[in-house]
Order: structure tokens, then C-alpha cells, then sequence
């Protein structure tokens, strides 16, 4: 039972993973992993088989073998026997059959209720959830109020986007239907036509475990791109422009955050502070506490968004990113989260 175990969870684990595997090119050295797991399970069948068609022998041939022997040496001892004496000890003997035919049966049944009671005995003992449901009272319970709370669809990017085994197309739709026209608009909008064109075979891509096939502003790109294709109300997003430059973060907020997602609820973390003063309305957390909420055009740090302007608006040609390190450096540890809400 356990080289069956193994050779199931294996071939489980290996079709579990096959896109990884082709990709890899790892199919032999599974599959001779796999082969020789069946060997093993092989050779223990054999001896299975082996020992039920002695058993089989055994029970079959016993009583015979038993017959022979007690009339021989009753002959050789004491002279024939009478018939009501043979024909008794014949039926005796095959008396013999079913005890020797269950015999060996019963020893692997019991080999395989140990090892079902061991696994059944490792579920039981696996320690309680916490929780306790009861009822106070013996009548049956009533419901006296009913708040009915409705959660619009909303959607939640991470910093460190969840990129699935599958083409690039897969994970921007990412079960939904193919709609033509808004699927190559939220492209655009997010700045990945231009990675499509580079990849070898566009969004029909294939892409590996984790993203590996891409940069970590292209991974952000596309996961912004799955929860803009959703058409949900409210977007929740961690610092999703961190890793891609200047220009791409200005592409991003004018065409998908202004124009896309423009009668939507968006709610980002953003270091980016060029992006700031084109929020409704703005948050800024020191120390892991509110400063400062409202509009942009009124809040205390006003200088400091003019310098993070200067330091972040794209420009070709100059250290625009040098001069947003440098501010980085100057406010420390500074957190800074703006609020979009244009409904």
C-alpha cells in the first residue's frame, strides 16, 4: 500500500504541475521517477500474487494431501478401511477447505484494517477547533432584527501581484469572457501594448510559475489590468506603481486611473508624490498615524507636494529620478497615501 501511496501522490503531483514540467522540460526525468516507483509497486504485486495463489494451492490441494496420507498409513498400519469409516474422514477433510481458503484472506484484510485504523486514528487525534455553538434557551430561535449590509465588487491589488501559470491573456481575463474591444482598451490604458509586441506570441504568451517570464513593472501592469477588466466599484491599491518609471506611472494614472476607472471609488498607496495634487483628496500617515486628510489644495503639505512634483514629473533627458531619491532621503520615514474618488 505505501509504494501505491507514493506512485499516486506522484503521478497526482505530476499532472498537477505539467505546464511547469513541458516548460522546464523536466517530462523524463518524472517520468523515469514515476517508472521506477512502479517497478517497486510491481515487484510488491508480484509477491502479493505469489503468496495468494499459494494460499490458493494450499487450500485446494490440502485436504487431498491430507486424504492420502491418513488412508495410507491406516492401510500400511492397520489394513483397509471400512466405508462408513473412509466416507466420514473424507467429509472431515473437506471440512478443511474453508479454513485453509480464508486463512490467507484474513491476514491481508487485517494487514489493511491496521493501516486504515492508523490513518483514521492520525485524523481524531488531530486537536479540536476552538468554538463553541449553543442555544440558551429550548424554544426555537427567532430572528427579532435583520441588517442587510450590500458589498459592492470591488477589487485589491498587493505590492507583490499573484501572476497564475497561463498565458498573459488568461491572467488579465482571468476566467471572464473575451470582450474585444474593452480587453485592448484596458491594455492600452495600462501601457502593455508595447510588452505584447515584444513577447513572442503577443498576450498568447505562455507564461511561467510566478511571473517568471516577467519584469516586476510588467507583473504590477498585468494585475491592474485583471482588476480593470473586472468593472468593479472599488479598487483598492498597494503602491502598484512602485516599480515601473515615471513615464509609465503618468501613462497609467492619465489613461486608466483619470479616464478608465473615472466614475469608480479608487483608494492606492503611492510614493510617487508627482501623482498627488490630481487626487480628490489626500491622506498622508507618519509614524503610522493620520497628518493630514483632505484636499490637495489645502493641506498643510503643500511644499512638499510641489517638490515631489518637480522630482517625479517625467522629463527626457534629465535626473528626474535622481532628485526623487533625494527627496526619499529628506523625508524619511514618511508614508504617503492618496485618495482618488471621482464618481
Amino acid at each position: 500500500m505505501r509504494a501505491r501511496d507514493l506512485r499516486s501522490s506522484s503521478s497526482r503531483e505530476l499532472l498537477c504541475c505539467m505546464r511547469t514540467l513541458k516548460m522546464y522540460g523536466w517530462e523524463a526525468a518524472f517520468g523515469g521517477k514515476i517508472e521506477q516507483q512502479r517497478e517497486a509497486e510491481l515487484q510488491q504485486l508480484l509477491q502479493y500474487w505469489q503468496l495468494q495463489v499459494w494460499g490458493r494451492c494450499q487450500w485446494l490441494g490440502a485436504p487431498v494431501l491430507v486424504a492420502v496420507a491418513s488412508f495410507g498409513a491406516l492401510l500400511l498400519l492397520r489394513g483397509p478401511p471400512d466405508p462408513p469409516t473412509a466416507f466420514t474422514a473424507l467429509a472431515l477433510f473437506n471440512l478443511l477447505k474453508f479454513p485453509l481458503q480464508v486463512l490467507p484472506q484474513t491476514a491481508n484484510n487485517t494487514i489493511e484494517a491496521a493501516v486504515a485504523l492508523e490513518r483514521i486514528q492520525g485524523f481524531l487525534l488531530l486537536p479540536e477547533a476552538d468554538g463553541l455553538a449553543a442555544l440558551r434557551r429550548p424554544q426555537q430561535p427567532q430572528s427579532r432584527s435583520c441588517r442587510l449590509l450590500l458589498i459592492p465588487k470591488s477589487c485589491i491589488l498587493f505590492q507583490v501581484p499573484w501572476i497564475q501559470n497561463a498565458t498573459l491573456r488568461e491572467n488579465i481575463l482571468f476566467g471572464l469572457p473575451y470582450d474585444h474591444d474593452w480587453y485592448w482598451e484596458v491594455v492600452e490604458a495600462c501601457a502593455l501594448r508595447g510588452d505584447l509586441e515584444s513577447l513572442p506570441g503577443g498576450d498568447l504568451a505562455e507564461i511561467g510559475e510566478k511571473g517568471i517570464n516577467l519584469s516586476g513593472g510588467q507583473k504590477q501592469r498585468v494585475a491592474l489590468a485583471r482588476g480593470v477588466y473586472r468593472h468593479c466599484r472599488v479598487y483598492l491599491l498597494d503602491d502598484c506603481l512602485s516599480a515601473v518609471d515615471p513615464f509609465v506611472a503618468h501613462h497609467i494614472f492619465s489613461f486608466c486611473f483619470l479616464k478608465l476607472l473615472k466614475r469608480k471609488t479608487v483608494l492606492f498607496a503611492t510614493h510617487r508624490l508627482a501623482l498627488l495634487p490630481r487626487c480628490s483628496k489626500l491622506l498622508f500617515l507618519r509614524g503610522g498615524r493620520q497628518r493630514f486628510f483632505g484636499r490637495p489644495d489645502v493641506n498643510p503639505f503643500l511644499g512638499v507636494l510641489r517638490v515631489g512634483t518637480e522630482a517625479g514629473t517625467p522629463q527626457r533627458g534629465g535626473n528626474a529620478e535622481e532628485r526623487l531619491e533625494g527627496f526619499g532621503r529628506l523625508q524619511g520615514r514618511v508614508g504617503i497615501a492618496g485618495l482618488q474618488h471621482l464618481c
